[in-house]
């Protein structure tokens, strides 16, 4: 029965939000909306990963191009609160004590500052600080993904069991610096 309830509360949410974006004219179809999502991608280091990123987030449609920036940056965050999490466990279920401590000494410590340097961010750009610093606190987290990855090819001459994870973070960073950086 309450697995009953939570589907239904599940449909109705979904249903709520779908008449919610129907009500703001939020249409995904809409070419001239998805003009400029193509044209601000095509600045940035990867154009079919800024397109499918911006495109799964309705307020793309909406947005200008500091708008789809600020999407960009909230979509990295919210990743990264998975990302965590997905690094904990590795290191929980390791049997090597040396990646494990790759895992959770280096890689979950610097994730999770990427969290606030990400919000950092976001918070610069959405207030209309400086570009500098904004872009400053998006590369401190590339960095950090960085020593997360080194700690590996140091330690093991290979690559780490997070290198996916690290390689779509730091691909994604570069699209949110490439989109900020549009004047």
């Amino acid at each position: 029965m309450a697995k009953q309830v939570v589907l239904f509360e599940i449909v109705l949410v979904q249903l709520v939000v779908v008449l919610l974006f129907s009500q703001l004219g939020i249409n995904a179809n809409s070419t001239k909306d998805m003009a400029l999502i193509e044209s601000v991608c095509q600045k940035t280091h990867d154009y079919q990963l800024c397109v499918s990123t911006l495109k799964s987030n309705p307020l793309s449609f909406k947005s200008d191009v500091k708008g789809l920036a600020s999407i960009m940056l909230g979509i990295i965050q919210r990743k990264m609160y998975g990302i965590v999490p997905t690094i904990d466990q590795m290191g929980a279920n390791s049997s090597d004590p040396p990646i494990r401590d790759c895992l959770k000494q280096v890689c979950s410590l610097e994730y999770r500052a990427n969290i606030a340097l990400i919000g950092d961010a976001m918070q610069v750009w959405k207030s209309g600080g400086k570009l500098v610093d904004a872009l400053v606190y998006v590369q401190r987290a590339l960095q950090n993904a960085e020593i997360c990855e080194n700690c590996f090819m140091k330690q093991f001459q290979r690559k780490s069991p997070i290198t996916p994870i690290n390689s779509n973070f730091v691909d994604l960073c570069y699209v949110a610096q490439g989109i900020m950086l549009i004047p």
